[in-house]
């Protein structure tokens, strides 16, 4: 998506001091939303964590304006710290993402924050994924961004499943939807409310059946 922005700076020496501001602000924002992103998911009423397994962010400088490259970029990063055995897990929610930060990276705004949720079902578990983005323009249409990504082990027992299934087919294929419903299945164990109802509709065995169109 870019070189780091420390590479960057070193590059462009008439832009260093408007690119460290710029890094300052970045830092500045970022650490205002990562305590409150894992709260938030905690807490979630539809969907809440267990725990956060993973967090990772970068700052990138000279961000370059190729929707394909962004998408391939972006499975590598989705691939490198979700550690799945299973590349499709990913190609629906890296076309996800794509969009959004190629709508940031096309807008003339100036300066643009996104910060949006998205649910996985990889390494035969319900991931939930919280990414944060700042975008922000320098002379003319340069551009730097912070990414930051929380990766979040769901607490499936407090699920709404209602909205355990909309999310997960946001970002899952059909072929894969009966892994997942195979797997809340398994999990049947703990006594989940309304399991049978998700295990049965991720199995697709009646495709125009839809218990829960909207979350709620």
């Amino acid at each position: 998506m870019g070189q780091s922005l420390s590479q960057t700076v070193e590059k462009n020496s008439d832009d260093k001091s408007k690119l460290l501001e710029i890094e300052r602000t970045m830092r500045d924002r970022l650490e205002c939303k990562k305590a409150r992103l894992y709260i938030d998911a905690l807490n979630d009423e539809c969907i809440p964590i267990v725990c956060a397994v993973d967090k990772f962010d970068e700052f990138l400088g000279e961000v370059f304006e190729d929707e394909s490259r962004l998408e391939s970029e972006i499975e590598k990063i989705l691939k490198k710290h979700l550690r799945s055995q299973d590349d499709a897990a990913f190609e629906k929610l890296a076309k996800l993402l794509t969009e959004v930060l190629w709508a940031m990276v096309q807008s003339e705004t100036h300066t643009h924050e996104e910060h949006q949720t998205h649910v996985v079902h990889a390494n035969e578990s319900f991931i939930r994924i919280d990414y944060f983005l700042y975008f922000e323009r320098y002379k003319g249409k340069k551009a730097a961004l912070c990414y930051y990504g929380q990766v979040g082990l769901m607490d499936v027992s407090k699920a709404r499943l209602p909205v355990l299934i909309y999310e997960l087919r946001r970002t899952t294929s059909e072929d894969k939807l009966k892994k997942a419903g195979d797997e809340l299945d398994r999990l049947g164990d703990l006594k989940l409310h309304s399991v049978k109802d998700a295990v049965e509709f991720l199995r697709l065995d009646k495709p125009t059946r839809n218990p829960g169109s909207a979350p709620t």
